[in-house]
């Protein structure tokens, strides 16, 4: 897959270190704190709206919003350990 043609990845959690171990530690992995749920939902609509992110498929709270670069090779696939 070319670098271009990858989505980000957007997602929120109340853990943002288990939900980065669940994702192989992207190594673009950029997260930010909400004061509330409502500025979380906000922020993470707009990015799949607005901006065309694309859905995590973790989400597991809101006190973080959370992103990175959608793996080339599935390297990143969540892991159930």
């Amino acid at each position: 897959m070319n670098p271009e043609d990858r989505m980000k990845l957007v997602g929120l959690t109340d853990d943002p270190e288990a939900t980065k171990k669940l994702f192989n530690y992207p190594k673009d992995w950029w997260q930010r704190a909400f004061e509330n749920k409502e500025e979380a939902q906000w922020w993470y609509n707009a990015l799949l709206k607005i901006y065309g992110y694309k859905e995590s498929g973790v989400e597991n709270g809101w006190k973080f919003g959370f992103t990175f670069l959608e793996p080339e090779d599935n390297s990143n696939d969540i892991k159930n350990d």
